[in-house]
Parts: structure tokens; sequence; C-alpha cells
């Protein structure tokens, strides 16, 4: 919600192109929908989803941290503040999907 509500359309204050953005938002959004769907429909026996979607949440990470270095010129310091502690969030968040 963040990359789509706040930093499109504050995009130069954080340097990252609004395509890239609109395109891990959406990526987001989708990761999002799976969770709350695995919640609301699996129940409790939901520890092999998890799995899956502690992969794609990594593997997203991994490509906003490519982003970042290869767009390092563009960015501003609040845009490399700003994905470098959502990879923090990111990476914690695969870290307790990875327990359940």
């Amino acid at each position: 919600m963040m990359l789509i509500f706040v930093l499109v359309p504050f995009q130069e204050y954080f340097g990252m192109p609004i395509f890239i953005l609109l395109c891990l938002g959406g990526v987001a959004l989708l990761f999002a929908i799976y969770s709350f769907s695995c919640y609301q429909f699996l129940g409790s026996d939901h520890s092999y989803f998890l799995r899956g979607i502690a992969v794609a949440n990594f593997l997203y990470m991994i490509v906003t941290v490519s982003l970042v270095v290869a767009l390092w010129d563009e960015l501003t310091y609040l845009g490399i503040g700003y994905f470098i502690l959502e990879s923090g969030v990111i990476l914690s968040l695969v870290v307790i999907e990875l327990k359940s």
C-alpha cells in the first residue's frame, strides 16, 4: 500500500521510477491476497502454503535490493532508506513465516 499510495504520488522524493513502484506494489498486493486467502480458507493447516509465500517474499526482497543497486544513482537518500527498511521488514516476515 505504501508503494502505491505514498511513493508513487511523491516519487520525486524517493527517486524510484513510477512504473517500477507500480509493479512492486502490484506484486505485493497479489502476495497479500494470497496470504489472506490462505488464512481464511485453509484453517490451521497452512504451513506448506506459508513456506511458498515465504519464498516468494524472499525473492521479492532480492528483486527490490537488486533494483536499488541498479538504480542507486537515481534514488534519493529517502528512497534508499525506505527500501532498506522495507527489505528488513520483509526479511523479518520471511523468518516468521518459515518458523510457523
